[in-house]
């Protein structure tokens, strides 16, 4: 009873085949839909999270316009999930009008918070809290911090700075090459990193 008010209070409403361009506040490697709807409800300032691949981009798209997330719609093996709580449809979500995305279904959050940790593979579990998960690659993306007090695996940051200029990045949250003012997708530090002047023409 008590983890299923937890994955009520914590659940996230997806859309399938949709994207967010831009509002990136960074990334993390995830196994499943429900650890990328577990690290948005978790990380201030995340309003909505793009899975695409085993790749979760967390984003914000209800601060300043100019460094906000806007939808991309038919973008085709991506799900974007905003976190809603107890929330049906047509309610406010995650700053997000529910009406505003076509909404898919409610997924429930995963991770070895929520789950706690076990000896064995339980099935139903989006991703695993096993000492056999890292060999199957199904761990819960907090499995080393929450079951062996590991250091916990930080959130990739989502700029020019760490990614560099010039050249497109495939999966990158967003870009920097000079390409990306056409695309809408350039990432918010764009200006200040990668100035006119040093840009080349490396770009593809």
């Amino acid at each position: 009873e008590g983890e299923s008010r937890v994955f009520e209070a914590q659940q996230c409403w997806c859309s399938l085949d949709s994207d967010y361009a831009g509002g990136d506040l960074g990334w993390m490697k995830v196994v499943s839909r429900g650890e990328c709807c577990h690290l948005c409800t978790k990380h201030p300032g995340c309003t909505v999270s793009v899975l695409t691949g085993n790749m979760c981009y967390l984003k914000n798209s209800s601060q300043n316009p100019q460094h906000t997330a806007a939808r991309l719609p038919r973008s085709p093996g991506r799900i974007a999930c905003a976190p809603g709580g107890g929330a049906s449809p047509g309610r406010q979500v995650g700053g997000l009008r529910a009406k505003a995305i076509p909404l898919f279904n409610a997924s429930k959050p995963a991770s070895c918070s929520i789950y706690g940790c076990n000896t064995r593979y339980l099935a139903g579990h989006e991703c695993q809290c096993n000492e056999d998960c890292d060999r199957h690659r199904n761990c819960c993306y907090d499995y080393q911090s929450e079951c062996h007090r590991g250091v916990a695996q930080p959130l990739h940051n989502a700029s020019c700075q760490a990614y560099g200029c010039n050249a497109y990045r495939s999966g990158g949250a967003c870009q920097c090459d000079t390409k990306c003012r056409n695309f809408g997708n350039c990432c918010a530090d764009f200006e200040e990193t990668c100035r006119a002047g040093s840009m080349t023409s490396t770009d593809k």
